[in-house]
């Protein structure tokens, strides 16, 4: 039907919420927000965000989980993990940074890379950690 659009399932979402919750007024974002907005645009609008800032690696592991894929890039020295690199397309903002620092100073073998993650709550790192136990490192 051509009175089906954007705007008309936009008003008709308001109008049924409205009639739900109460009426609401239109989000006004703050200053601050504004400012946290605009670091986030900063940083994803720059090269290395785009087109990454790889670090010279030793090993490399790929592989998608049920919340998204997920690529780890390991410097090692001695069988130990000097440095890894971890990118996700999870929607998980933290996940790389978190999995980074449990795994950096970890022996590269599978049943230590293991529990070096489990001990985390979030459930994606448990699915890498069980991941790698099945490598067989």
């Amino acid at each position: 039907s051509k009175d089906v659009n954007i705007d008309s399932m936009l008003n008709a979402i308001r109008t049924a919420y409205n009639a739900l919750y109460g009426e609401v007024s239109d989000y006004v974002p703050t200053e601050k927000a504004l400012n946290d907005v605009k670091k986030y645009y900063e940083k994803q609008i720059s090269w290395e965000w785009k087109m990454g800032n790889t670090m010279p690696f030793d090993i490399e592991l790929n592989e998608r989980f049920t919340f998204g894929g997920v690529q780890m890039l390991f410097s090692l020295k001695e069988a130990v993990i000097e440095k890894v690199q971890v990118f996700s397309d999870a929607m998980d903002t933290e996940l790389c940074l978190e999995i980074s620092e449990r795994l950096t100073g970890v022996r590269f073998k599978s049943s230590e890379l293991y529990n070096a993650l489990t001990a985390s709550e979030k459930e994606p790192i448990k699915e890498i950690a069980n991941y790698l136990l099945n490598e067989n490192l």
